[in-house]
């Protein structure tokens, strides 16, 4: 299974903002989890999937027979959060896919640093959508950057034990 949270790609939009958080989006996987009959699954976490694969393990560690992190650690690093928080909920639109792949590139350049202008205009067709106005625009609700402005978001205990730096 390729997981959408809500917000998020297919998904629905949420009404109630504060469920877009870590700890809902635990729930929402271990229900869907619970629901397919899984008690025993291997998790390929990538960022937020991470963090969600983590808070699996922190809730219902038995249930885990793997896990595989990618773009996160136990400690998520301020400037991260701080890059996240600069784009997140602007609700952006381009006329077209690649000055759409232009802003993205812009945005994200720190972390795929070797993509081409190929990958980039893949990246875009595979993260944004195009509205009925004809434009395109990141596949996520804006309003997710209230749940990741607020102060639980910042503070997530990745793992117990780990000291943060500072």
């Amino acid at each position: 299974m390729c997981l959408e949270f809500r917000g998020r790609g297919e998904s629905q939009w949420d009404t109630d903002v504060s469920h877009y958080q870590a700890p809902q989006y635990v729930a929402d996987t271990l229900l869907l989890l619970q629901k397919e009959k899984l008690n025993r699954v291997i998790v390929v976490g990538t960022s937020l999937g991470g963090i969600v694969g983590t808070g699996i393990a922190m809730v219902n560690p038995a249930l885990l027979a793997g896990m595989v992190l990618n773009d996160i650690g136990p400690v998520i690093d301020p400037a991260g959060l701080e890059r996240i928080g600069g784009y997140l909920g602007h609700g952006a639109e381009w006329p077209t896919w690649e000055e759409a792949a232009s802003k993205l590139k812009e945005v994200n350049a720190v972390v795929y640093p070797t993509f081409t202008d190929q990958d980039w205009l893949d990246y875009a067709k595979k993260t944004c959508r195009e509205t009925e106005d004809g434009l395109i625009t990141q596949d996520y609700d804006p309003a997710l950057s209230q749940g990741f402005a607020s102060d639980s978001a910042a503070n997530v205990e990745l793992w117990g034990g780990v000291r943060r730096p500072g």
